[in-house]
């Protein structure tokens, strides 16, 4: 955040992006046709595996950002959307 800029508005860019991205997975998942919190974790794992950890990988290398920096960065966002998965999958239970 740079100096005098207000959090507020990147607060809610934020969660706009999260927004995306939870009907994003909830489509994969409701298109895959899991219905349990077992099944939206392992969507949200593949996901954050295929999509989210791949795409950040070109920061480590074209950026010249260290591996151990990628892989909080990475496994942190990959983490998140397990869970999400399993909330995901979970609710679709209900």
């Amino acid at each position: 955040m740079g100096e005098g800029q207000q959090p507020g508005p990147l607060y809610a860019l934020t969660a706009l992006a999260a927004l995306v991205e939870t009907i994003a997975l909830s489509w994969f998942i409701s298109t895959t046709g899991y219905k349990t919190g077992a099944g939206g974790a392992i969507i949200g794992l593949y996901a954050g595996l295929g999509f989210v950890a791949t795409a950040m990988f070109s920061e480590v290398l074209f950026a010249g950002r260290p591996p151990r920096l990628y892989a909080i960065n990475a496994g942190y966002q990959v983490f998140q959307a397990v869970v999400l998965g399993a909330i995901i999958g979970y609710l679709g239970s209900i």
